[in-house]
């Protein structure tokens, strides 16, 4: 009988981000104060089957709003940086340029952490 790693762990160690599945201890949020950015992001580099990505929020902000429930767009980590999901999704030019740049200038960094 095959074993699923994912029966014998609580729901509460999951968090869902855009209909995907992520192990929340995978999961770190950065708010534009830290990065210099103009959104916040989070970083997800220790998830199973998916590759590093950079999670970019939406600018707005409801109060008692969680990270993950802000999430606009999945952005890969490599040197040529694109959206996975939503598919055909976009940033605004402007911060597109700049998650690009941060992403190109950290990565290394961003795939140690």
């Amino acid at each position: 009988m095959e074993t699923n790693n994912y029966n014998i762990v609580d729901d509460d160690d999951f968090v869902t981000i855009l209909d995907h599945r992520f192990w929340v201890w995978g999961v770190d949020r950065f708010s534009s104060k830290n990065t210099g950015l103009f959104r916040d992001v989070l970083i997800c580099t220790c998830q199973p089957s998916k590759k590093p990505l950079v999670i970019v929020c939406k600018e707005s902000c409801r109060k008692g709003q969680y990270f993950n429930e802000r999430a606009q767009v999945f952005v890969t980590i490599e040197d040529n940086p694109c959206i996975t999901v939503p598919e055909g999704s976009t940033l605004p030019d402007e911060n597109w340029s700049q998650i690009v740049k941060w992403i190109r200038l950290n990565k290394e960094g961003l795939l140690q952490y």
